[in-house]
């Protein structure tokens, strides 16, 4: 995480020392420093967010007080639109997705009911508007995050895939970025707000100093979206539904639509608290008021489609996703494929009623786009993971205050996510069964790329859905602030292609690279996550490769 936390200052004395422990523990979540880099100037000013200037953000001081990590995400996120407002009106966005990764754990937990599933989307130049000057720190990237227990794996992009998405536009209030301004007479004494030029932080300065210049890049995202389409080209698939068809090459559209979207879009947990409150009374879970309304409109895309064949005409083919919705919206589909290049418009009629009568409940599905005949050969594959063989728990010896057992893994082929099963509880030596199954028809120049990532749990990744007036008196005050500070660890990750000709068939067995944990010293049969783990106290050399990847591939006919 990057961003500068300042913190406003307290008076001395004010707040007991629970506080000030609970606070460095959200500073080391929010992974707070200080970055000096002035942004250039952009659409969505990265400064308007600050609550100084108008905005929802209530911005903190350079001197460390007490509460102040919790001042800086009460509310967490808040929207660009109507800043001090719950509200407001969601936006439309269109890019290419970079950097996609599923539950990696190390979200703040009083606010999430899981880790997010993040996104850095490459905007289309006809949305730029919608970076702040915050997200130009690198290459120009707007985070697309919605909770991983709720935003379900099929409909993860992978790297390079288009998508379509519509959502809560917000500001993320944890990661202010403060660059200071000075005060404006004893300009030589820097700050982030007035309270920092006040006696007796500035001996100097009078009771009319006021902080002159200061700038944030705040960050803006789409968190969390409602409806999102994923678009992925240069493959290939069935879509006619006669028994028997073959494979074409074919665009597939992965949609998903629902206001369930988490703690970030809960109106309890979105609403300012008096500090007070949120660490004795305020309690959000379970969740029950979300603010999102796929309903209010329909959720319009364009799905590309592969290069025309002589004489073929466009095909698509829906296969639904979620057999518990009771009412899923309905799809109008109009075809272009006289259009250079050709195109499906789709529409997903949220604001009508759905085929059973009743109000349409959100969508889940996929839409298989081509033409009635193919344009190029087109190679069978099939990946099977056969199991996943953990070498690394990456757990302590000595459990921090709750045993956190379980790990999450997720992997990619050409993009298409599945997670993991049986992981609830981990062991070195385990080879824990799978029997994941991913079906691929790429062009005969192409690949599989195979991308796994995941997290091993930690305590703190026990506080998730519960608030922090509950996990405080539950746990006490030293054991609350121990399973707060607690970091899920790394487990690495899985990186493979397998090109053409023969695109990898056969078994393999791939192992994770980077991440944390290693073995110790001396005893290197021993594995372990810090020096805690090794015995007469030898160092842990971290060298990575948690765990492997048993899979194998076949070439179908």
């Amino acid at each position: 995480m990057d961003g500068a936390c300042p913190s406003r200052r307290l008076g001395a004395g004010r707040r007991a020392s629970l506080e000030a422990a609970l606070l460095a523990a959200l500073g080391l979540l929010l992974g707070c420093h200080h970055d000096g880099a002035q942004p250039p100037a952009l659409p969505v000013e990265s400064d308007t967010a600050a609550y100084a200037n108008g905005g929802g953000c209530r911005t903190t001081g350079i001197a460390p007080g007490q509460f102040d990590q919790i001042l800086l995400i009460d509310p967490h996120w808040t929207a660009i639109e109507a800043p001090r407002a719950i509200d407001s009106t969601p936006v439309v966005v269109h890019g290419v997705a970079h950097q996609p990764h599923g539950d990696t754990g190390g979200d703040y937990p009083f606010d999430h009911l899981s880790s997010d599933v993040t996104v850095e989307l490459e905007l289309d130049a006809s949305d730029s508007a919608r970076y702040a000057t915050g997200n130009l720190r690198g290459d120009p990237r707007l985070s697309l995050e919605w909770e991983s227990a709720l935003f379900p794996e099929w409909a993860w992009p992978g790297e390079g895939d288009r998508m379509v998405a519509r959502g809560r536009f917000i500001f993320d209030c944890g990661h202010p970025a403060a660059t200071p301004g000075t005060c404006s007479t004893s300009t030589l004494h820097k700050c982030l707000n007035d309270a920092d030029c006040e006696p007796p932080v500035c001996p100097s300065c009078g009771d009319v100093e006021r902080c002159v210049a200061p700038h944030f890049g705040y960050t803006s995202e789409l968190h969390p979206p409602d409806a999102v389409a994923t678009l992925r080209e240069g493959r290939g698939a069935i879509v006619s539904a006669d028994v028997g068809a073959q494979a074409v090459p074919a665009t597939r559209a992965d949609l998903y639509v629902s206001a369930n979207g988490g703690g970030a879009g809960d109106r309890c947990v979105l609403a300012y608290h008096a500090l007070d409150k949120l660490l004795t009374e305020v309690n959000c879970f379970p969740l029950a008021q979300p603010i999102a309304q796929p309903g209010a409109s329909d959720f319009d895309f364009q799905v590309p489609l592969p290069p025309r064949p002589p004489g073929a005409q466009p095909l698509w083919r829906l296969e639904q996703r979620d057999p518990s919705l009771t009412a899923p919206a309905r799809l109008e589909v109009v075809a272009h494929g006289d259009a250079v290049p050709p195109f499906l418009d789709v529409r997903v009629k949220l604001t009508a009623p759905a085929a059973n009568g009743l109000p349409a409940q959100g969508f889940a599905g996929t839409l298989f786009a081509g033409w009635t005949a193919a344009a190029q050969p087109l190679v069978h594959l099939r990946l099977t993971l056969d199991s996943v063989v953990i070498h690394n728990p990456l757990k302590p010896l000595v459990p921090v205050v709750r045993e956190a057992k379980s790990w999450a893994l997720q992997l990619a082929v050409n993009g298409q996510w599945q997670r993991l099963a049986g992981l609830e509880e981990v062991r070195a030596g385990a080879a824990i069964p799978q029997g994941l199954r991913y079906e691929q028809w790429v062009p005969e120049g192409g690949a599989l790329q195979l991308i796994a990532d995941g997290t091993s749990r930690a305590c703190v990744d026990t506080l998730f859905g519960q608030a922090l007036s509950v996990v405080l008196p539950q746990l006490g005050s030293a054991n609350a602030i121990s399973c707060l500070t607690t970091t899920p660890a790394d487990p690495g990750r899985v990186l493979e292609n397998h090109a053409a000709p023969d695109f990898g068939a056969g078994a393999h067995e791939s192992l994770s690279t980077g991440g944390d944990g290693g073995s110790c010293s001396v005893t290197t049969s021993q594995p372990c996550l810090t020096r805690n783990d090794c015995p007469n106290g030898e160092e842990c050399g971290t060298q990575g490769g948690a765990y492997s990847l048993r899979y194998h591939i076949e070439r179908l006919p």
